[in-house]
């Protein structure tokens, strides 16, 4: 249950919807690049990255509605990792989402393109916040992408460079940069647009690093990619998300429910 009795589910199909069609408006060129562009960014997904953000903007009182080009923002560099994460360089994975991945679709070369074309709409959406939040709360998120993206690029060396992996701490690492690195962002974006504290910034922090990498522990155990110690390392990794938000000291229930979204107890 949210705030005002409005139940999670509801309150992510109207964001998601929201999220969607502000996808859709994306302007791509008519080319393959732009076709292959638009074929990740808009196809099936849960949309948890952009959702994050838009909860954690109403869970410090602002309108979610002014976070969406954040939030839109985040999923398109979202998309654009995916469409690497799936090359024969990397994971070799042909299937994105029960259909083909990108560089099966419209061909490698094709695929690499779009990834930074997803890149440069994320800067686009962006730049639609200045107006509305000012140079400041920008600059300050133009920031967090440059070091979300270090911190992407970095996990995705390292997990391909190390393989295979089997010692825990390594790890951990990897799937803190790969993905908790995104979920931050993702959660300090709401903050910094419904004018957060530092304080709150840090713990919104913590809160996506270790919501996102918790999601990469299940999401490897349901891969059958694990390692000894993935178990524990979940509930852990649960427990200090809902101890960051407890910290918030205030109501958080849509941060709260979605982590459990996330990362099933299951």
């Amino acid at each position: 249950m949210t705030e005002g009795g409005i139940m999670l589910e509801e309150w992510m199909a109207v964001w998601q919807k929201r999220v969607i069609d502000t996808l859709k408006k994306c302007k791509f060129p008519s080319s393959p690049v732009g076709q292959a562009s638009r074929y990740i960014l808009v196809g099936s997904s849960m949309f948890y990255r952009p959702l994050v953000c838009l909860a954690a903007a109403q869970t410090f009182g602002a309108d979610p509605a002014v976070a969406l080009p954040v939030a839109c923002s985040l999923q398109a560099i979202h998309c654009a990792s995916l469409i690497v994460d799936d090359l024969p360089s990397f994971d070799d994975s042909p299937v994105r989402r029960e259909e083909p991945a990108c560089h099966i679709r419209f061909g490698e070369s094709t695929a690499i393109l779009a990834s930074y074309l997803l890149l440069t709409q994320a800067d686009r959406l962006m730049l639609k916040t200045v107006n509305q939040l000012g140079s400041d709360i920008y600059a300050h998120l133009r920031q967090e992408t440059a070091t979300t993206l270090e911190d992407m690029i970095y996990g995705q060396w390292e997990d391909v460079s190390l393989r295979p992996i089997i010692d825990l701490s390594v790890k951990s690492k990897i799937r803190a940069a790969k993905t908790g690195a995104l979920y931050a962002f993702s959660a300090v974006a709401g903050g910094l647009v419904a004018g957060a504290s530092e304080d709150c910034i840090r713990l919104l922090r913590d809160y996506g690093r270790y919501l996102g990498t918790a999601y990469q522990v299940f999401d490897d155990m349901r891969d059958k990619e694990d390692v000894p110690g993935d178990k524990l390392r979940l509930k852990e990794l649960k427990r200090c998300a809902l101890e960051a938000l407890r910290e918030l000291n205030r109501p958080a229930p849509l941060l709260d429910n979605l982590l459990e979204k996330n990362v099933p107890s299951a």
